[in-house]
């Protein structure tokens, strides 16, 4: 299966990228070069709609790795920069990314959003559908828009979109270091993202899972 990791060349594309091309064929989209060798490389945003048409072209799946300017769950600092960042990449290139991928009939794939959809003062998570999108954060915000974003696509164009709320991805060792804190370790990670492609229930499906350790 060809894999599109779109923003694989940042810290979790580049996490799941070893265990994703054991079983799978990987395109990455990118302003940066990817950090692993030998894999098919389109560089360009995810606001520009060349390059975008170039990376789904002949592509089964994609993976929504995008994560620009984030932020902890529980401040309001922003300023014109952030917030300007996180509307472009993360709704505007979004929605630009999903309708083109759609017209190339690309229509399977995985949105990576962020526990920083919420208040992350919680003490206690009982159910990621009773807990209110109350984030005070800009990059939290954009994240839960692009939540609603892949909904739309899914309930109006077919599209079969899972989306992952991460927290804090680390690597094996930094995660037994920081044990005591939940992490989401890149093995684990993988994991969720090769199960998801083996799904085989038919569209539109919308499903969203919480991830952390």
């Amino acid at each position: 299966m060809k894999v599109l990791l779109v923003g694989g060349a940042g810290m979790v594309g580049s996490f799941i990228t070893p265990y994703l091309r054991e079983k799978h064929e990987l395109r990455v989209l990118d302003i940066a070069q990817p950090r692993h060798e030998g894999i098919d490389f389109v560089k360009g945003s995810v606001t520009d709609p060349q390059a975008i048409e170039k990376a789904v072209a002949g592509v089964d799946v994609f993976f929504w790795l995008v994560m620009k300017s984030p932020q902890g769950g529980m401040v309001t600092d922003q300023d014109l920069k952030v917030i300007r960042e996180n509307y472009e990449v993360n709704c505007l290139g979004l929605h630009t990314f999903l309708w083109l991928a759609h017209g190339a009939g690309l229509t399977r794939g995985v949105y990576t959003s962020s526990m920083s959809v919420h208040y992350r003062g919680r003490n206690y998570y009982k159910s990621e559908d009773e807990i209110p999108l109350d984030t005070p954060t800009a990059y939290g915000l954009s994240k839960g828009f692009g939540e609603g974003i892949c909904r739309y696509f899914a309930s109006w164009f077919d599209m079969n979109i899972t989306a992952f709320r991460i927290t804090g991805p680390r690597g094996r060792d930094a995660y037994l270091e920081e044990r005591a804190q939940p992490k989401f370790v890149r093995p684990d990670g993988s994991k969720c993202f090769l199960l998801q492609m083996k799904q085989t229930l038919p569209g539109p499906i919308w499903q969203l899972w919480r991830m952390s350790r």
